[in-house]
């Protein structure tokens, strides 16, 4: 084994990990470190032979190219599949589960079920979808210039505004739900002062909201397969 070789294959190791460390899945904190790091590993040792030997002097300015590279292609899907997670998040918000909101050591923060739901169908649908195949061209490829990166940033910035548009469309039937059922009750309590309008407003809300979930159940996997697809394709499509 030449040094020209080692250097390849820390190059690739490199970029391998910032893969894992930043696509979903495999890249959540609840994975240890060590695991990506031996997945990285093993993934750099079976693509070394495919990208040739590297130059040692020129690591110092490989690896940081690397570590973009392999970034950018898994925030690429990262970026989609949280549109879905988001999602989720309005969605439970909209239908009244804000009170089961809870800690959730994966994320570091409080959230609610309905948004781990989402981002489980996503991620399985990204997975389906053929994400992780879909990183083979980009892992293997030779390191772009410096424009391509830019470009790949300025992509990106793009990926994540239209998956805004998304999470909103996913969540627009709850949050139609949601506003028709605050109206019913606000106009109730004005026909009938004497109502306790908070006694009954949760449970209208999670019946409105649960009916309009189960009737828009098809449309919601439907987008949410779509995003899958979108996450897997964006995996290879970020960098120019």
């Amino acid at each position: 084994m030449t040094v020209a070789i080692v250097a390849a294959f820390v190059a690739a190791v490199a970029r391998c990990a910032a893969f894992l460390h930043a696509a979903p899945v495999i890249g959540e904190s609840f994975i240890p470190a060590n695991i990506r790091l031996t997945v990285a590993a093993a993934m750099a040792a079976a693509i070394t032979p495919l990208r040739g030997p590297l130059d040692p002097a020129l690591l110092p300015v490989a690896i940081p190219s690397e570590i973009v590279v392999g970034a950018l292609a898994g925030l690429a899907a990262r970026v989609v599949v949280a549109g879905a997670e988001s999602a989720g998040q309005i969605i439970g918000l909209q239908i009244g589960l804000g009170f089961a909101a809870s800690y959730d050591p994966a994320l570091g923060e409080t959230a609610l079920a309905a948004r781990r739901v989402a981002w489980c169908l996503a991620a399985l649908a990204f997975v389906i979808a053929g994400g992780v195949e879909a990183a083979v061209p980009v892992l293997v490829g030779d390191a772009p210039a410096a424009v391509a990166l830019a470009a790949g940033v300025r992509g990106l910035i793009d990926l994540g505004a239209g998956m805004f548009v998304a999470a909103v469309r996913l969540a627009a039937p709850a949050i139609l739900a949601g506003l028709i059922a605050n109206l019913v009750m606000a106009l109730a309590s004005r026909a009938a002062p004497a109502l306790n309008v908070f006694s009954v407003m949760l449970a209208g809300v999670l019946v409105v909201g649960g009916a309009v979930l189960i009737a828009t159940a098809p449309a919601f996997i439907r987008d949410v397969a779509g995003i899958g697809r979108r996450a897997a394709d964006a995996v290879s499509g970020v960098l120019p």
